[in-house]
């Protein structure tokens, strides 16, 4: 017996399954799936890693910012930074190691310190972007950390605006930091204009970003001072 030739599938993208079944005679069955296709998501932004400290410098991964520099206010800077503690999941971090005081003057100085990289290449417009990830912990020596630690996450864009502004422009949120290894993934929507700075487009300022800075407000008491650690771990943008 002659077995018929299967019949064509003529679907575009199709598979077609050819089985003999054994009984009394030889019957062709054709099986015919057709295939669904997905076009990869090309639209949306790659993830932009600025550091992850893995290199154990103070060059951020992504080559177009300039080198993390740190400092404390007011007063002369009583800091060290470094990339070489150990890392939120092993490997490096970024390390601040400081001392901030704020002078016995009767008046709450609210002292700090920042850290922070800036855009070496112009500005960079971050419109595409929705989240800022990093993780973040501080220890403090003496005293005890604050329950009140602020950490800001501070973008500034001071070319937007006049230049009489003092200190410059900028959009920031804040978190609270303690002494666990926390990770934060921040929506940018939720960075805004401080109500002290002057008013200035937030749309303008996210298109037109030069550095990226952590400032820590502790908030001590008038005439309190601090030693302690602030390590960060994982800055990217999604």
């Amino acid at each position: 017996m002659v077995r018929p030739a299967p019949e064509p599938c003529w679907w575009m993208m199709s598979i077609c399954n050819e089985r003999w079944l054994a009984a009394s005679s030889s019957l062709l069955v054709v099986a015919c799936f057709d295939v669904q296709q997905v076009a990869a998501d090309s639209t949306g932004p790659r993830e932009l890693v600025i550091d992850d400290f893995e290199d154990g410098d103070q060059l951020p991964t992504d080559p177009t910012f300039s080198t993390w520099s740190c400092g404390t206010y007011p007063g002369p800077p009583r800091i060290s930074c470094n990339a070489s503690a150990p890392g939120f999941e092993g490997g490096h971090a970024q390390q601040a190691r400081f001392e901030i005081r704020d002078p016995a003057d009767g008046v709450v100085d609210h002292p700090g310190m920042v850290l922070q990289t800036s855009h070496s290449l112009g500005t960079l417009d971050l419109s595409s972007y929705e989240h800022i990830l990093f993780s973040a912990r501080l220890e403090s020596d003496a005293p005890a950390v604050p329950g009140a630690s602020r950490l800001y996450v501070r973008l500034r864009c001071d070319g937007i605006g006049p230049s009489g502004a003092p200190e410059g422009y900028w959009i920031e949120t804040s978190v609270q930091v303690g002494t666990d290894w926390s990770s934060f993934t921040l929506p940018l929507t939720e960075l805004v204009r401080p109500n002290y700075v002057p008013s200035f487009s937030r749309r303008d300022c996210v298109a037109a970003v030069e550095s990226l800075g952590f400032d820590l407000h502790p908030d001590l008491p008038e005439g309190g001072s601090m030693v302690a650690t602030l390590t960060i771990d994982e800055i990217s943008l999604q």
